[in-house]
């Protein structure tokens, strides 16, 4: 979970938006990349879709500069909870974060279009 916010209206849709380094330190042999998904209440988008993802050749270093967005309708007004899901492609990765280095430059922006 990476942040929390409070839909003021039933009927209007949610834009979110991380800005933020991607980072994977290592990854299962037969594993050629990872995905990382932006979600809302630990469910992913259906208007397209709010992903990023690391190769192989990408894996260590200093992480991987990312900007994802994901527009999300049909939520509910009340309290939401913002998550990065991160998944292995062919394979699988471990250690997989954000803010490689804790610099607490990564962000999240919220709107709520009426």
């Amino acid at each position: 979970d990476i942040g929390t916010f409070t839909k003021v209206r039933g009927n209007s849709t949610i834009e979110v938006t991380f800005n933020g380094r991607l980072y994977v330190e290592s990854m299962a042999a037969a594993a050629s990349g990872a995905v990382f998904e932006l979600r809302i209440d630990n469910v992913a988008t259906t208007n397209g879709r709010a992903r990023a993802s690391l190769r192989d050749t990408e894996v260590g270093g200093g992480g991987v500069p990312a900007s994802i967005t994901g527009i999300f309708t049909g939520l509910s007004a009340g309290a939401h909870t913002v998550s990065m899901w991160i998944q292995g492609a062919f394979g699988g990765g471990t250690k997989a974060l954000l803010d490689p280095g804790c610099w607490e430059t990564d962000h999240v922006v919220i709107k709520e279009i009426k």
